[in-house]
């Protein structure tokens, strides 16, 4: 069994209210480490065509070249941040997404609802 299955098995039928609520902390959390494997390829391709990670996500939702529709939020609807100077992303440090798993990557230099096609 999977995480993401065992963990949806304890949201719908544990017991306990405490254990309900830690197994939907735990999707969201997975869903948080999928957003952010997208948006490290978002990043990449914004290393690749100018030398340097974005200095917000404002670079990358506005100007000649949306990137994004919108600024990116994890489930629990907080926007993540991002590190102009590594283009590390993480999840916001309020976020319920940050407990327990550390939901955050940097990318190497070499899709989310909000990724422009």
């Amino acid at each position: 069994m999977d995480a993401r299955a065992l963990w949806t098995q304890l949201a719908v039928n544990a017991e306990h209210q405490w254990l309900r609520e830690s197994a939907k902390r735990g999707l969201m959390q997975l869903d948080a480490e999928a957003h952010i494997e997208l948006l490290d390829s978002v990043i990449n391709k914004f290393y690749d065509m100018n030398g340097r990670f974005p200095k917000g996500w404002q670079e990358l939702t506005g100007g000649p070249v949306k990137m994004l529709r919108n600024l990116p939020k994890d489930p629990a609807g907080y926007i993540y941040d991002l590190g102009p100077v590594s283009g590390s992303i993480n999840v916001a440090r309020d976020s319920p997404c940050r407990t327990a798993i550390a939901c955050s990557s940097a990318p190497s230099r070499s899709t989310s609802p909000t990724v422009s096609s």
